[in-house]
């Protein structure tokens, strides 16, 4: 069975003033996301930010990496 991504009505999406405003706040939770995780991995390599033990650093380095993926 093949799932035709192109209907509307699939999604429960019918209005296209609502797809733009749903795909907009898809658009800035994706870049707001990158520049966050961005942000703490700089943060935390370039400029050792955070004054924590080394493990919790390294966790949360992780944790930012994938979440980029």
């Amino acid at each position: 069975m093949s799932t035709n991504y192109d209907d509307c009505d699939l999604f429960g999406i019918k209005n296209e003033a609502e797809r733009y405003i749903y795909g907009s706040w898809l658009t800035l939770v994706v870049i707001s996301s990158l520049l966050g995780d961005t942000t703490i991995l700089v943060a935390s390599i370039k400029y050792n930010a955070f004054r924590l033990h080394r493990t919790v650093v390294v966790f949360i380095q992780h944790v930012a990496v994938c979440d980029l993926f």
